[in-house]
């Protein structure tokens, strides 16, 4: 008998079923990583918002008024800002918290949009309570913060 070598490997079909198979996963992968990173980004403005919440708070129990930013030892072009937030700025009338992302550079779906959160003092006494809203869209914002 002849010593016959028998070739290995895979077959142009089961070649192009593979690739098929992953062209669909990536089909699902690719925007679900990028509502991830966006999601990811937004967060940085509920961070930054949640050390302000503290110290607005505080002034306000301490003042019987609300701050700006000034009074409470920041500068919002220079100190109220991150990677991926320009700026936050603290308004004197209503001791809302707004936080404006970089209008370049951070996301298409972010760039120069904001997100603000705003105190409401309870009638009795007792702890501010925060509300959050954003002119980004509803699918990359937390649950507690309410979209365009």
């Amino acid at each position: 008998m002849k010593n016959q070598k028998r070739q290995a490997g895979f077959t142009l079909i089961e070649l192009m079923i593979v690739i098929a198979i992953i062209g669909i996963l990536m089909a699902y992968a690719i925007p679900a990583y990028r509502d991830y990173t966006v999601r990811a980004k937004f967060g940085e403005c509920a961070t930054l918002a949640g050390g302000l919440k503290t110290s607005v708070a505080e002034y306000r129990y301490a003042n019987g008024a609300w701050p700006t930013e000034t009074l409470l030892g920041y500068s919002a072009a220079t100190d109220l800002g991150g990677e991926y937030i320009a700026s936050a700025a603290v308004a004197s009338a209503t001791g809302a918290i707004t936080a404006t992302f970089k209008s370049s550079g951070v996301d298409p779906a972010l760039d120069g949009l904001n997100c603000v959160y705003t105190p409401t003092l309870p009638s009795t006494g007792g702890t501010i309570t925060w509300a959050c809203t954003s002119s980004v869209a509803n699918k990359y914002t937390p649950s507690e913060c309410t979209g365009a």
